[in-house]
């Protein structure tokens, strides 16, 4: 009788095993704030969901750009909108 042996990248598993955690708790996060329910302040609460969303490798948004929505309002504007 033979015996398998299976081998097992731990360090893959360990960073899936992690994604997934972040994942669980972006899902947990989302719904506090979906209800109002917030148990941090402002900035705490926007590092934690920045570090969470790190962690299941979600990308980042770009920074809001005051000029770029100046220039669309002043379209918008010239438009008759």
């Amino acid at each position: 009788m033979e015996t398998g042996y299976y081998m097992v990248d731990l360090a893959e598993l360990m960073r899936q095993k992690r994604k997934y955690n972040a994942i669980q708790q972006f899902e947990q996060a989302y719904l506090l704030l979906a209800t109002n329910n917030r148990g941090l302040e402002e900035a705490d609460a926007k590092k934690y969901m920045q570090n969470i969303s790190r962690a299941t490798g979600v990308k980042q948004e770009a920074k809001f750009d005051r000029q770029k929505m100046e220039q669309l309002r002043a379209f918008t504007d010239s438009m008759g909108g």
